[in-house]
């Protein structure tokens, strides 16, 4: 069947007969494209957070290690006072530096409390006895307490700190994980 027998219908362009653009179109609006995504990449800016660690050292005061050894309490007399209950506190420093415990009594009759207080320097080892006073009659029924507090010595304590922090980055390297 040559052209002159074929029927005649509507004419239409195949896809081979269709105007085309060129390729060098193409290829500038792919580079283009690939461009615009550098840029961004490049010149976009993120900001992201981090940790810093670090040891920092500082002075601060520690109670001394001390052991109580005894403490009893009895009736007695002494002059100006007549009839009295007195107190003993034996303190052990079991600390390596000397220092000064301070003991507070107390006593507790009827409805009446006295409060006394010895201070006493004990070396590293050494045990010595704070005595308490307190001005009751005879026979008469009290109850007593006593409250220890050890005097201090400088130590160097460290604690760990964290800060944390914010920095600017290029969004290439945010993506590709090098600011983490």
């Amino acid at each position: 069947m040559n052209d002159e027998e074929r029927p005649r219908t509507k004419e239409t362009r195949s896809d081979a007969q269709a105007p085309r653009r060129p390729r060098w179109v193409a290829l500038v609006l792919s580079c283009g494209a690939v461009l615009v995504v550098l840029a961004v990449m490049f010149f976009a800016r993120k900001t992201v957070r981090y940790t810093i660690s670090r040891e920092v050292q500082y002075a601060t005061d520690q109670p001394l290690s001390y052991t109580v050894a005894s403490s009893t309490a009895e009736n007695g007399f002494a002059i100006g006072y007549g009839a009295v209950a007195r107190a003993y506190v034996g303190i052990t420093n079991k600390d390596v530096v000397p220092g000064t415990f301070t003991v507070s009594f107390t006593f507790t009759a009827l409805n009446r409390t006295y409060h006394d207080k010895d201070a006493i320097y004990v070396l590293p080892g050494e045990t010595r006895t704070a005595h308490g006073l307190a001005d009751i009659s005879w026979g008469e029924d009290y109850n007593w307490s006593y409250d220890v507090v050890a005097s201090t010595k400088p130590v160097r304590a460290t604690r760990t700190e964290v800060d944390t922090l914010y920095r600017t980055v290029p969004l290439y390297e945010w993506l590709l994980g090098g600011c983490r």
